[in-house]
């Protein structure tokens, strides 16, 4: 069954090889999902993943020990950022003629993000986060939250937060075959970052944690690309 999926290859009857597929750094941490988990079932993160189990440090450590791959990886992430991270969601689902102001995009794109804004934007039209969150266990989701709130605070009452990020449907809400993806790279994040991919339910949880005046004030798409809108009480 490996074989069909390019991992393994029986090119001689009887005679297994490996192929590129099964000598990855990540299909290799795969297979130490099960003993990370039992080692530490209720932590997760960098630290605290099939990938440091594997290899013996984080992903991004490890990247940055081994630039050969590093550069592989960095390919990857932005093939993928060509055939799958579209943005209409983003661009058509919320009323951006509305704003007036600044809109302070943070993160995003190469792969890292700062998890505090050393100066906070104030007086801002919007706020915006894109592809950021599914890389970071919640304790770290909580602190990136937590960052927005004194521009929030500083800006006029109903600023948004924008969360462009996968928003994993329910069960059975979407086909299989889109179900099936999402929880793959569901898997890979966990899989590399001991990070995961969030319901709204879940998310509402974090920014509730973050600070309790937060709220979920609309889903404007959900799914592969969903995009919340959120705000802060004052």
């Amino acid at each position: 069954m490996l074989a069909t999926h390019r991992i393994f290859r029986e090119a001689t009857l009887g005679f297994i090889s490996h192929t590129a597929a099964s000598v990855d750094e990540m299909l290799k941490a795969a297979t130490d999902t099960s003993k990370c988990l039992k080692a530490s079932p209720f932590e997760s993160d960098s630290s605290h993943s099939p990938f440091n189990t594997r290899h013996g440090v984080p992903m991004f450590t490890y990247y940055a020990q081994n630039p050969r791959f590093a550069a592989r990886f960095a390919k990857a992430m932005a093939g993928a950022a060509k055939v799958d991270r579209q943005i209409s969601e983003l661009r058509d689902c919320f009323p951006w003629d509305t704003l007036k102001g600044t809109v302070v995009d943070v993160g995003g794109g190469s792969g890292h993000i700062s998890l505090a804004l050393a100066k906070p934007q104030r007086e801002a039209a919007a706020f915006f986060i894109r592809q950021c969150t599914h890389n970071w266990c919640d304790r770290d989701v909580i602190t990136i939250f937590k960052s927005f709130v004194p521009g929030l605070e500083g800006s006029k009452k109903g600023t948004p937060l924008l969360i462009n990020e996968t928003v994993m449907p329910e069960p059975g809400l979407r086909p299989a075959r889109e179900e099936r993806a999402l929880g793959q790279l569901g898997v890979l994040v966990l899989v590399g970052l001991g990070a995961k991919q969030r319901t709204k339910a879940e998310f509402e949880a974090l920014l509730k944690d973050a600070d309790p005046r937060y709220e979920i004030a609309s889903v404007h798409a959900d799914g592969p690309m969903g995009l919340l809108e959120v705000h802060l009480k004052h």
